[in-house]
């Protein structure tokens, strides 16, 4: 009886939470045939991976499948759901990015204009561009691959000092000339932002992203401090373990954000669509060069060719891909994994267009703590 109890309120939950942006009705949320796939996938992803998180998959614009495991803070009992907030590391480059080519459409930016404009303090500043930030070619050092980030990772630093250091590294080459990842390029983005709009960074993506798309979790936190909404990261040795919090003074602009599965799925498909920037922004944001896009990067799941981000900050790690071909979006945010989340990626991916294999098979054994899966629900405890 217990236990009919407990699916009839998981159950009922479900049904609860059978809404999205477009008002679609539960009934009509979940394909079916895809559902049984990706739960198929799910079994065998979950027989050698340890897997805390949120995925979101969406055809059209509409949710199709939706996934949350485990727990967002096992200290305090709560479990991950559709609401749970996740530090998304990188993919906040993609935000980022968009801001940038919105103010470049209000007149406020241009594309060529100096970085030596805002910090001539920067070594051959006045050499680089707001492209090369964008895509990765200004030459500037990644500040998170020196040593010295460790020291003040979790408990914060100041804009000014930040800024200090990242002036004092070397240059890499110059500009143009290569293309090398640096987070440094976001952060400097990010205070570029805000001397255009004199507001704080914070209040400008929820004025050009987060208001003009109707949503409610997805925000730049002011402190370390999680709230109830907001997942902790863990690490996995066999138990999981509690991992400390990067402040988002040392992440800022690169990888600072807080936002859920569903909304990060929801605007990289609405962005890819045209409805965050206008067509000539996107076709910049798209165009790959030497491996990198303006705030996007190209990603691949066996015949399609998608676009997107990934993710790693603490023990979040997240990657959010859009595939033209199909009209795609997956969105996959863990706060504790033991594997890379590629290929549950790829496999969801090509689960919309492979023919059904076996039926879900059932393991044994699981890492998938404290499941909650849809349109099938399974609750499984954790061991602590």
């Amino acid at each position: 009886m217990i236990r009919v109890l407990l699916f009839t309120l998981l159950l009922i939950q479900w049904v609860a939470g059978c809404s999205d942006h477009e008002g679609t009705q539960g009934s009509e949320r979940f394909d079916a045939e895809y559902a049984e796939k990706a739960e198929q996938v799910l079994t065998e992803h979950q027989q050698s991976s340890a897997f805390m998180g949120n995925i979101v998959v969406l055809k059209n614009g509409q949710q199709i499948f939706q996934y949350s495991s485990g727990f967002s803070q096992i200290e305090e009992n709560l479990r991950n759901s559709e609401s749970t907030g996740f530090r998304i590391g990188s993919v906040s480059k993609i935000y980022t990015a968009a801001a940038i080519f919105k103010a470049i459409e209000q007149g406020r930016l241009s594309l060529d204009d100096i970085l030596g404009e805002y910090f001539p303090m920067i070594e051959s500043a006045e050499r680089i561009t707001i492209a090369h930030l964008l895509q990765h070619q200004s030459g500037i050092a990644n500040y998170t691959s020196e040593p010295s980030f460790r020291n003040y990772h979790v408990e914060g630093i100041t804009k000014e000092e930040l800024l200090n250091v990242i002036s004092s590294m070397p240059r890499e080459f110059d500009a143009d000339s290569q293309t090398q990842y640096s987070n440094s390029n976001y952060f400097l983005l990010a205070n570029i932002l805000e001397t255009v709009y004199q507001l704080p960074y914070a209040e400008i993506i929820n004025n050009e992203i987060v208001q003009p798309l109707q949503f409610s979790n997805t925000y730049h936190p002011l402190s370390k401090t999680l709230s109830e909404k907001e997942a902790a990261s863990y690490d996995y040795t066999g138990t999981w373990e509690l991992l400390p919090t990067t402040s988002p003074s040392s992440s800022f602009g690169a990888g600072s954000l807080v936002s859920t599965a569903d909304e990060v799925g929801f605007f990289l498909h609405q962005l890819m669509i045209g409805n965050v920037v206008n067509e000539s922004s996107l076709i910049s944001m798209k165009d790959i060069e030497r491996g990198f896009g303006m705030g996007l990067q190209q990603i691949s799941a066996g015949a399609y060719n998608g676009f997107g981000h990934g993710g790693k900050v603490d023990g979040f790690e997240s990657i959010a891909v859009h595939f033209p071909q199909g009209n795609l979006t997956i969105a996959i945010i863990s706060n504790g994994t033991s594997q890379n989340l590629n290929p549950l990626m790829v496999n969801l991916a090509k689960a919309t267009s492979e023919k059904r294999n076996n039926r879900l098979r059932k393991s044994k054994q699981s890492f998938l703590q404290g499941v909650t899966l849809k349109p099938q629900i399974l609750q499984k405890p954790l061991p602590l």
